[in-house]
């Protein structure tokens, strides 16, 4: 994250969902706000004709998946009594927005420079910001969690609804585990739906090579993924930490959940992985 500019990666996962609502059929997740939230609709249209790239396809595949998969958990979860949702690396997440819960209180978490750049695009968007949202300007690694929540009102003692997607691979596992010890302290109804990446070491050649050129890309602009995760490590470190319900969602599993039988065979591909995990 380079210092004072937006998230590259923010708009890039912004325009895969608005993608999403464009070019697939049937969608898996629906966003009503995803393409007036971007105001240069030509970010979209120009890669029209790169809509059937593989590599493409399986990142706009993922990005509606957990999606989808985190405010389907998430209207459960306000079923059973939790009144905060806290989106960690929010970006241009469009939830709050549409919120269809009137008592839910939402907490954006974001770098100052992503929430400066995404203000101007609701504004020009002409969407309105709810009453029930609340920003909360954060660096990751340079300022703690728990504290910039307490400054925006956030009550660590009620039950809270964490998300985190396309957050973790970008921080190191010290802060990921730090912030994971906060959600575990707070209260025993708190639940954080994350994605992570495994090491691309265990995948093949050719993947090996698409991985180093995207990460290449990403270095460039002041973003590279520094954070890999086996499965069955990340799984005992929640574990001693002293999480019980851990649920981890492979590709196999998201594709047999979102993408069966699908005519356009949309599908994830193998690095991205879904955690849902409670106390």
């Amino acid at each position: 994250m380079k210092t004072n500019t937006p998230s590259y990666t923010a708009k890039k996962v912004a325009i895969s969902r608005a993608e999403h609502q464009i070019f697939d059929n049937p969608i898996v997740f629906e966003d009503s706000l995803a393409i007036d939230i971007l105001s240069d609709k030509s970010d979209i249209y120009k890669k029209r004709r790169m809509n059937r790239a593989g590599f493409s396809r399986y990142i706009r595949a993922f990005v509606a998946a957990r999606s989808r998969y985190v405010e389907d958990k998430l209207a459960i979860s306000f079923k059973q009594g939790v009144r905060q949702y806290v989106i960690l690396g929010a970006g241009l997440d469009t939830f709050a927005y549409r919120n269809p819960y009137p008592d839910l209180k939402v907490f954006e978490v974001d770098y100052p420079s992503t929430q400066k750049w995404k203000k101007e695009k609701l504004l020009k968007a002409e969407i309105t910001v709810p009453d029930s949202l609340t920003y909360t300007p954060i660096d990751f690694e340079n300022q703690g969690l728990p504290e910039q929540l307490q400054k925006s009102g956030f009550n660590p003692n009620e039950p809270v609804f964490f998300s985190w997607l396309g957050v973790t691979m970008y921080l190191t596992p010290e802060i990921i585990m730090e912030t994971m010890q906060f959600i575990f302290q707070s209260t025993a109804e708190n639940q954080i739906i994350f994605d992570y990446v495994i090491p691309y070491s265990s995948k093949s050649f050719v993947h090996q090579l698409a991985f180093r050129m995207v990460n290449h890309r990403l270095r460039n602009l002041g973003e590279p993924w520094k954070c890999f995760f086996e499965p069955e490590i990340l799984i005992n470190n929640l574990k001693n930490i002293g999480f019980t319900e851990i649920e981890d969602i492979g590709p196999d599993d998201i594709n047999k959940k979102y993408f069966n039988n699908r005519f356009d065979r949309l599908k994830v591909g193998g690095f991205g992985r879904l955690m849902n995990v409670k106390y």
